[in-house]
């Protein structure tokens, strides 16, 4: 992509959220919307610098539920440190980046503490400008368990842009001991999988019960939803748990 699509991409995202986001509808956010916005296009020279511009712009919403789901793209975002981890702690005892299967040399349990130079939080500091989130826990969670190019931690998209180009020295700890490994980056391998959402209801008497863990703008989705709706009213439903 040349930097005159690449830019007309990032204005189709900048105005589509700007007609459906309901924030600009109840705050005066269009002035500073529009700043923002037209700082970070000037930051956009081709494809992986657009999917950049593209989360930050999002995640300025402040909103997690308004999420630019691109997933690992062939040349741009297939490669990662196929390394599976998850935060342990929180704001008052710290956070540990912590291993949570093996994975070559890696054990379950081994605390990562820094790739090249850049310790385990300044990955996420550079990382969460780029994760829809409305609290640093939902941020932290995201980090390691979306496997998308604009919320995945150990990315190869984000460790050039923090830690520069492959390959990485992981530097952690095992049993007390401080320890490092050369990794190279690898195609992207699931590390970061999450099992299908959830999607179904019941009913229990006039109560209707939804359960969904993610509504996306589809066809199947608003089929579901009409089903279900249907249901709910022709048996009478008065009340519902979602």
């Amino acid at each position: 992509m040349d930097q005159a699509a690449c830019r007309r991409d990032f204005a189709y995202i900048r105005d589509t959220i700007e007609a459906v986001h309901p924030r600009f509808l109840i705050e005066p956010i269009a002035g500073e919307w529009a700043a923002r916005a037209a700082a970070l296009e000037r930051t956009v020279v081709d494809a992986g610098s657009l999917l950049h511009a593209a989360g930050r712009l999002t995640a300025w919403l402040g909103d997690g539920h308004t999420n630019l789901e691109l997933p690992f793209e062939p040349g741009i975002c297939l490669d990662c440190l196929n390394l599976p981890c998850r935060w342990l702690g929180g704001p008052g005892a710290g956070y540990r980046l912590v291993v949570r299967r093996d994975a070559g040399p890696f054990r379950r349990g081994d605390e990562l503490l820094c790739v090249n130079a850049a310790p385990a939080e300044v990955l996420f500091r550079g990382v969460s400008r780029e994760i829809p989130h409305e609290s640093e826990a939902l941020a932290r969670d995201r980090s390691t368990g979306y496997p998308y190019a604009n919320d995945f931690l150990l990315s190869g998209f984000h460790l050039r842009a923090i830690c520069g180009p492959p390959p990485y020295r992981l530097t952690y700890v095992r049993a007390g001991g401080r320890r490092e490994e050369m990794a190279p980056l690898e195609p992207y391998g699931g590390c970061a999988d999450f099992p299908p959402a959830e999607k179904s209801f019941a009913f229990c008497g006039e109560t209707a019960l939804l359960f969904l863990d993610e509504c996306t703008a589809d066809g199947e989705t608003a089929a579901f939803l009409e089903s279900f709706f249907a249901q709910a009213l022709s048996r009478g439903c008065r009340r519902l748990v979602a």
